[in-house]
């Protein structure tokens, strides 16, 4: 949808520029900033909760006594539908951070072309567990991104063994392998959680996305709280250091991760995780674009095998697919406003 869209190109242009300056608990690397993706992720989890709360406080006729009564009925007191949302919650903290891991090890275009794989696994989880059905068509399509996918991870094989000696050739493999199964995991984890999230907000006991946001960020921050004990230990809790390093990237990357889970929570809630993923293709040029565009501002080459996958996107987009299906996207978030998409 396009919601989703401006948030994933954002997230992602975000996420290639932070990558030159942020690794991932390597302090004798040297770089300008030293801070683990555990820590980002768990503000950003912070972020998403607290507009979730201003949220369900207006919903409450900015009452603060008919909110805490309602987290108390609905949350508190309900134990057995917000149980429900520890799936989910295990999952998104989880993936939050193998794919900071994987752009890390992954250039933005490669990552995005192969994270495409999820709107296959999403489709198959969605037929499992929500009896979704998908026409021949669409199950071409998916045949063909997946066959587009695998040549192009062919391609960045082949590239490797080419510009690489022996020595440093095993270490950028193991990276590249690295980044290679932080994405397939992230494509079968994120369709899971999103399909079994869609499947709570629409046939649940409970259907409020904001509810269910607030359920959800019990767990998210939990398990978000327990890793960044982990890995910082006491050190958490050193005056200073918990924003130690941050800068007006890292905060960037913390709002629009924060926001964005929002974001993707409505167009699931007024659409469908299939509907969500087909039209990815049209983030995936502007992300290609974008990367191309990043290369030649920090003085960096863009490769004609990065130019060649740009036009491997181009070629993937069937744009009046894409904009058939933004605009029935758009009806169904804009119906309830009873405003008229043209």
């Amino acid at each position: 949808t396009s919601l989703d869209i401006i948030y994933s190109i954002s997230l992602r242009s975000k996420h290639a520029y932070s990558k030159h300056i942020l690794h991932f608990g390597d302090s004798n690397l040297n770089s300008t900033i030293v801070i683990h993706p555990l820590l980002q992720c768990f503000y950003s989890e912070i972020v998403k909760t607290i507009i979730v709360l201003l949220l369900f406080y207006k919903q409450n006729t900015l009452s603060f006594k008919l909110t805490w009564a309602a987290i108390k009925n609905e949350i508190i007191f309900n134990p057995k539908e917000t149980i429900k949302l520890i799936v989910p919650g295990v999952l998104y903290s989880i993936q939050n951070n193998i794919i900071f891991i994987a752009l890390s090890n992954l250039d933005a275009a490669t990552f995005q072309i192969t994270y495409q794989l999820k709107i296959l696994t999403t489709s198959l989880i969605s037929i499992w567990i929500l009896g979704t059905h998908i026409n021949k068509t669409k199950w071409v399509a998916l045949i063909t991104l997946m066959a587009g996918v695998i040549l192009v991870q062919i391609s960045q094989h082949k590239i490797n063994e080419e510009k690489a000696t022996e020595s440093t050739e095993d270490s950028h493999e193991k990276s590249w392998l690295i980044g290679l199964g932080c994405v397939l995991f992230a494509c079968i984890s994120s369709p899971f959680a999103g399909v079994y999230y869609e499947k709570l907000v629409k046939t649940g006991a409970q259907c409020s996305i904001v509810i269910r946001n607030l359920q959800l960020a019990i767990f998210s921050l939990t398990f978000g709280f327990v890793g960044v004990l982990i890995e910082e230990g006491t050190n958490f809790f050193r005056p200073g250091h918990q924003f130690k390093n941050f800068d007006a990237i890292v905060w960037a990357i913390i709002l629009i991760q924060g926001t964005g889970g929002l974001t993707v929570a409505a167009v699931v809630k007024y659409t469908d995780n299939i509907q969500k993923d087909l039209v990815i293709e049209e983030k995936f040029l502007i992300g290609g674009v974008l990367d191309v565009v990043y290369s030649w501002n920090y003085h960096l080459i863009p490769t004609f095998y990065s130019l060649n996958k740009g036009f491997l996107q181009l070629r993937n987009i069937d744009f009046e697919e894409s904009l058939s299906y933004s605009l029935d996207a758009w009806e169904s978030i804009l119906q309830p406003l009873r405003i008229t998409v043209p």
